[in-house]
């Protein structure tokens, strides 16, 4: 996609970037390796949400929660129903992601792979290849999706 994007782990303080690419138009951000991500806030911390089981993510939620926040719920809803985490401008002002699950062979985050640009500069064809990547690794790992399945 020639966007940056980067990989994320879920560790003990919630998701963690493991690994940071910058893409041909360099997005300047204080993201990098090792920086810990939101779950209400981040494309990457919803898609943790979204496919970890409550229990893991819980402590990290509770300490997120406040009147102005989203309501986990919902974030979880829209992210099932498109398969993706996205954010504009909510995390980082000025930059928007977009965040895909790679799945274990229970259905489970193992990692998350995201994109980051500009507001409005990331496309749908980028959100197609994300997803065919994050596809093709959670395959890897023993997932097997229920469309392939039925």
């Amino acid at each position: 996609t020639e966007k940056s994007g980067l990989l994320a782990v879920w560790s003990d303080h919630g998701p963690v970037i493991i690994r940071w690419l910058s893409g041909r138009h360099a997005v300047r951000t204080n993201l990098g390796v090792g920086t810990t991500l939101p779950l209400l806030t981040s494309a990457t911390g919803s898609v943790f949400l979204t496919y970890l089981p409550r229990l893991q993510t819980m402590d990290m939620l509770k300490s997120e929660i406040s009147g102005d926040s989203e309501y986990p719920d919902e974030i979880i809803a829209r992210v099932r129903k498109s398969g993706l985490g996205q954010v504009v401008g909510r995390h980082i002002p000025g930059l928007s992601a977009v965040a895909a699950p790679i799945l274990d062979n229970n259905g489970e985050a193992a990692a998350v792979l995201s994109l980051v640009g500009l507001n409005g500069g990331l496309k749908e064809e980028d959100f197609a290849e994300l997803r065919a990547v994050a596809n093709e690794a959670s395959e890897r790992l023993g997932w097997i999706s229920t469309q392939k399945q039925g």
